[in-house]
């Protein structure tokens, strides 16, 4: 993952790096959907010419940066656009849940798929799949952070910034809290005594 600048969806946080195992994923990826569909075998041979070189291209173009209010993926567009470019944009108060997935292909090759599921979203599951990021773990968390940082006001995620990670939080504890009430019983209490015992 790297810092980056500006951008026209606000200031960029940060710019997640994607595994060179990459191309592989799509590239098996599309082997099996070749080998379990009736009319795809007889299109495997032409996939084993292509499918590499077009699979390279593909993986190249995929971006992800995390900006101040969104999550922007940026891929495809290449062989004459069958790959359709595609630009998404998930708003970060949008995110329900972010997952680590590794099935068996991903096993194989050493990558990992980040999950991101959002509300309110026309189709079910999840929304995006993202194959390969490099130290996903740290980059879901990273989004979260962001995430928790914009839903409730806080300041843009800035973990170089030492005033932010020393500033001490206010914790009142359940004992400071309960205190006044706890006065307030026993001197019902102890006027309920005294009628009592009148």
């Amino acid at each position: 993952m790297t810092e980056a600048g500006n951008d026209a969806h606000g200031r960029v946080l940060a710019e997640a790096t994607f595994e060179s195992a990459l191309w592989q994923y799509y590239y098996w990826y599309g082997v099996i959907i070749l080998a379990v569909s009736v009319y795809g075998i007889a299109l495997i041979p032409l996939w084993m010419c292509f499918g590499i070189y077009t699979c390279k291209v593909f993986a190249g173009t995929f971006e992800l940066t995390l900006h101040e209010k969104v999550l922007l993926l940026k891929k495809g567009g290449v062989c004459f656009h069958c790959c359709a470019r595609v630009e998404k944009t998930i708003l970060l108060d949008r995110i329900q849940d972010l997952s680590i997935q590794q099935g068996c292909l991903e096993k194989c090759l050493g990558v990992i798929t980040l999950k991101v599921e959002t509300a309110g979203s026309s189709q079910p599951g999840a929304e995006l799949f993202l194959p390969g990021i490099r130290d996903s773990s740290e980059f879901r968390d990273m989004v979260l952070r962001q995430r928790h940082n914009y839903v409730h006001g806080a300041r843009p995620l800035d973990e170089k910034s030492p005033e932010t990670a020393a500033r001490p939080t206010r914790r009142t504890s359940l004992d400071e809290s309960v205190a006044p009430l706890a006065n307030l019983l026993s001197q019902i209490r102890d006027l309920l005594e005294k009628q009592s015992s009148v």
